[in-house]
């Protein structure tokens, strides 16, 4: 590992010193979401520590499981960048994805999970490369994974209904 010194706005030498590994590369992860905040962010529940009996089961890089507790020093990372979920397969649970779920609930975030709240700037995002998907385009790939997989037609419209009422 080594540091490195970033900007944090606009104003001449305002850096923040950071520490990652010396690797050249280009990182895009996508945010599923219901939509927008109201303010122009989005929150996100994490978990408080690496203890938490369901992070522990989910057998992750050291690196990961920093993201997984401490987003705002490590960066937001999928669980996988390379899986071949869809946005329904993630909104089902498959979370082991190249998404990442956020909530536009603010501040509370989403009632369907439990943890620390994180707020994420959807300008900020959008400009370093994430790429939101709107509750229309969640509950359209919740429809078509339906038209697929006729036999978990119960269990999709739970969750679809969920994804449509989470906001009201």
């Amino acid at each position: 590992m080594t540091e490195h010194s970033t900007l944090t706005n606009e104003t001449p030498h305002s850096t923040y010193d950071i520490t990652g590994m010396l690797m050249p590369a280009r990182a895009f992860f996508f945010v599923v979401v219901d939509e927008p905040g109201k303010d122009g962010f989005l929150v996100r529940k994490i978990y408080a520590s690496n203890s938490d009996p369901y992070l522990s089961k989910m057998d992750l890089s050291e690196a990961k499981m920093l993201s997984e507790t401490n987003p705002e020093r490590y960066g937001l990372i999928p669980k996988d960048f390379s899986a071949s979920y869809s946005v329904a397969e993630h909104v089902m649970g498959n979370n082991a994805s190249a998404y990442i779920s956020t909530s536009s609930a603010f501040p509370e975030g989403s009632p369907r999970f439990e943890g620390k709240t994180i707020i994420v700037d959807i300008d900020k995002a959008v400009r370093s490369g994430a790429k939101l998907i709107s509750t229309a385009e969640i509950l359209k790939s919740l429809d078509e994974y339906k038209n697929q997989n006729p036999h978990l037609g119960k269990r999709i419209d739970k969750i679809s209904k969920y994804v449509n009422d989470i906001d009201k």
